[in-house]
């Protein structure tokens, strides 16, 4: 598994380290290891997500706490519903 820095994650998505690490700090999203801290995959595409929010709709924290947990029931409703189907 690929991990990649917060310092590559802050060029790419334009992001302030503070940021990446408040939303971590607040369980938006939960790196795979908290020395650096390190994300992988998943991580890097959940940012960008909530780095596009944040751009392009003006999404406060507080609001990107709401989507994003809406976006987790939805990802678990969908492996149910796959499961459930097999």
């Amino acid at each position: 598994m690929d991990k990649i820095e917060i310092s590559f994650i802050c060029e790419e998505l334009d992001l302030d380290e503070e940021t990446i690490l408040n939303w971590v700090q607040c369980r938006l999203v939960q790196p795979v290891e908290l020395e650096g801290p390190l994300f992988d995959k998943e991580d890097f595409g959940r940012l960008r997500l909530m780095a596009d929010l944040r751009k392009s709709c003006n999404t406060n924290d507080e609001s990107l706490e709401v989507i994003m947990h809406l976006v987790d029931q939805i990802h678990i409703l969908r492996a149910e519903l796959k499961k459930s189907n097999s």
